[in-house]
Order: C-alpha cells, then sequence, then structure tokens
C-alpha cells in the first residue's frame, strides 16, 4: 500500500501559532473482532474498537502505520470546497489480508465537552467528508456475504461523542459504530477515503521457494528511467542488484534493502540496448531483461 488518501475540509479561525494534526492509523486485521448484524439484512464486518481513558484505540488493535500530519493555512478550504489530504503508507500487505485506516483530528487548542464547533466558533474545524451511497434518505449497498470474513467487507466507520465518554446505552461503548448498523436516513455512511496500492506481477512460486519474487522493471521498454519492485518474505542477511549487457559485461551493481516487504529499484541512465538485471538473496537468484530504447 503506498498510500492513504481523504476528502475533507478544514476552516481555520484560530491564530496562525496554533498548529492542528490529523492522525491517520493504518491497523492490522482481527479475525477476534469480526461480528454480524443481525439485519435485516445481516452484515458481517470486522470492528475498530476504542479506549475513551486513552482517546485512542483500545484492546486488540496493531498499528501498522502512524501518520502524523500537521495542519497548516495552506490546507484551509475556503468557501466550502473541499481538499484531499494524501500521506505516504509505504506498507506491504499479504494478499487476502484486510486493513482499516482511522482518522483522528488533534486540535491544537483547549477544548471542552460543551465546545460548539460549528455555527459561530472561533476554533479550527476538521471534517471528513462523507455521503450517502445511492443518494438521500437510502440504506448503503453491502458487497460482502454475511457470515463470511472473507468477502468484501469495505465500510464505514464513525466514534460519536457517546461513545467517546462511555456514555453511549446501546452496547457500542469501546467501539467504533459501522454505519451499517443506522438506519435510514443516515446521511454520513461513506467517507471520501482511499488508496494507492501497487501489486507485484504474480510470483507466489518464487515467493514460497525462494523466499523473494521479482517484477518486471516498468515501464518495459524505457527511455529514461525505470523502476523494479521485489518482495522479501523475511529478512535477509545479503542482498544486491546487478546490470549485466547483452555481452555478459558487467554494467553496475550495488546493495539492496534486506528487510522483508517491498521495496523499489529506480534505474535510468542507460544507453540504448538490452540488459539483463539479476536479484541476490542470500545466494538464491532471479533474473529479468529490460529493453532500453
Amino acid at each position: 500500500m503506498d498510500s492513504v488518501s481523504c476528502g475533507y475540509i478544514y476552516e481555520r479561525k484560530s491564530n496562525s501559532s496554533i498548529v492542528d494534526t490529523l492522525i491517520i492509523q493504518v491497523v492490522a486485521e482481527n479475525t477476534g473482532l469480526n461480528y454480524t448484524l443481525s439485519g435485516p439484512p445481516q452484515v458481517s464486518y470486522q470492528d475498530i474498537t476504542y479506549n475513551y481513558v486513552t482517546n485512542g484505540l483500545g484492546t486488540g488493535m496493531t498499528v501498522l502505520k502512524n501518520i502524523k500530519y500537521p495542519l497548516t493555512a495552506s490546507d484551509t478550504c475556503a468557501g466550502g470546497i473541499y481538499k484531499q489530504i494524501k500521506a505516504y503508507a509505504g506498507l506491504s500487505i499479504a494478499a487476502g489480508k484486510k486493513i482499516g485506516t482511522v482518522f483522528s483530528f488533534k486540535p491544537g487548542y483547549s477544548w471542552t465537552i460543551n465546545d460548539t464547533l460549528i455555527g459561530g466558533s472561533s476554533k479550527n474545524v476538521f471534517f471528513m467528508l462523507s455521503s450517502e451511497q445511492n443518494g438521500a434518505n437510502t440504506d448503503p449497498t453491502y458487497y460482502g456475504t454475511a457470515n463470511d470474513f472473507n468477502s468484501d467487507l469495505d465500510m464505514s466507520y464513525i466514534l460519536p461523542q457517546d461513545i467517546r465518554y462511555n456514555q453511549n446505552s446501546n452496547g457500542w461503548n469501546g467501539y467504533f459504530i459501522p454505519t451499517y448498523a443506522y438506519t435510514t436516513p443516515f446521511a454520513y455512511e461513506t467517507h471520501d477515503v482511499g488508496y494507492l496500492i501497487t501489486v507485484l506481477p504474480t510470483g507466489i512460486k518464487e515467493l514460497n521457494e525462494k523466499g523473494f519474487t521479482v517484477s518486471q522493471n516498468q515501464p518495459n521498454p524505457s527511455t529514461g528511467s525505470t523502476v523494479v519492485n521485489y518482495q522479501l518474505a523475511k529478512d535477509a542477511k545479503l542482498a544486491t542488484f546487478t546490470v549485466t549487457d547483452i555481452t555478459g559485461r558487467l554494467v553496475s551493481t550495488q546493495s539492496i534493502e534486506t528487510t522483508k516487504g517491498v521495496h523499489s529499484i529506480s534505474l535510468s541512465n542507460y544507453h540504448t540496448g538490452v540488459y539483463f538485471y539479476t536479484v541476490n538473496i542470500d545466494g538464491h537468484t532471479i533474473t529479468k531483461k529490460m529493453i532500453v530504447e
């Protein structure tokens, strides 16, 4: 997962010395949090826990990436026009695994439960963009399959004020509420959250047998720069990347990352011709051909 983004409206009303922060937390799946709403229709989902004492994630949550994005005057939205924040994640997510992303606005000013942030307030405010998926006064479309937790469980969650202060009377204290739990109409059911994902070409056999896989360089043929991605199933002791020409002459060699996950190698300034690049991980090699025009 290369990056995560969100659509938002941010209004600055206090002095420029105040620094607000958008906290973005990418969390791993936890099958112990699989639940099914009784419906109808039945909706299966995986929840996210919350700790109102620390005002943070609760028991069972593993944070894969914690991003703190300082909000400045340049992030302000004028005239109700929304913007989008994109944050680098740089995560390797195994096939079939779920992830969740939690967005939290941390104001740089003091506030209380009785503060009014909308309508005449002098404090900064931040809104995540959301909408009704199928139009006004409709329920969202559920793309998963009830009681099948490997199906598409994509959905949005919210943390309302009563759960923030542990005052919910319907059994939701300690949990984010999936918007499917609300009845029609609920106008905030689908949040504007996006992901940029790079998928390595199939290399499952290589990954299982050799412990790593190597992609074809992109673009290929190339006329300028090109990129090779490789994935390590576990940390390696030694990793090298070499390039030879069609005669076998060594053109370049370099040490590369040895940590588990997906890595990229950028190549440029090669003369026109046919080359072969080789990734060597602890004595095991994979070689592919690239063309420069």
